[in-house]
């Protein structure tokens, strides 16, 4: 999924389509990282568990 964002992929599309599925549980946020001279995207995944 990193890979996509970072190819430009709409992370709020992404979102819906998480949400399309199983909603309300998991939530994307990102930053952009550079390690070794090379810039990416990290996607963090939060989830929310539900009983």
């Amino acid at each position: 999924m990193n890979s996509l964002i970072d190819a430009g992929a709409d992370l709020t599309r992404i979102q819906s389509v998480i949400e399309a599925v199983i909603p309300g549980d998991i939530k994307l946020e990102t930053s952009e990282v550079v390690r070794q001279g090379q810039r990416s995207i990290k996607c963090a995944r939060q989830v929310f568990e539900t009983a």
